[in-house]
């Protein structure tokens, strides 16, 4: 499930990183990620409950159930952007621009990778009846 696939998704990032515990960084950089990814968790937790309000309500859409779905994903979507960006200012601090851009990066792929499974699962919005 999804604790899973968060522990595999650490594995990759501490491959992707290129980080070892002989690193001055090392330490620096966990220590600033694991809150990261706790509140990215309650983010995707509420993308969760987004993705089956859509399902729950796709036979009955309308413009009002459309605009409130529409409206929470944007800010889910904005919501994320601004953890990532703040997490950046941190790891940088904490570690050096390299270390935080390169986070940037394998966060970036891997929620691109993540988006493309679930929109290939998400039919698209009816057609206005």
């Amino acid at each position: 499930g999804r604790a899973e696939m968060r522990e595999d998704k650490v594995v990759f990032i501490n491959e992707s990183m290129n980080l070892n515990s002989s690193d001055p960084n090392y330490d620096a950089f966990w220590h600033e990620y694991y809150p990261y990814e706790a509140e990215l968790k309650k983010i995707n937790d509420k993308r969760i409950q987004l993705i089956r309000d859509y399902k729950f309500n796709y036979d009955k859409m309308d413009d009002n159930i459309a605009n409130n779905l529409a409206e929470r994903a944007l800010t889910l979507h904005k919501n994320k952007l601004d953890l990532l960006h703040n997490y950046y200012e941190k790891i940088k601090k904490a570690t050096s621009p390299m270390i935080a851009a390169r986070f940037v990066q394998v966060e970036y792929q891997i929620s691109l990778l993540m988006d493309v499974e679930i929109a290939s699962t998400m039919p698209l919005l009816p057609e206005k009846k």
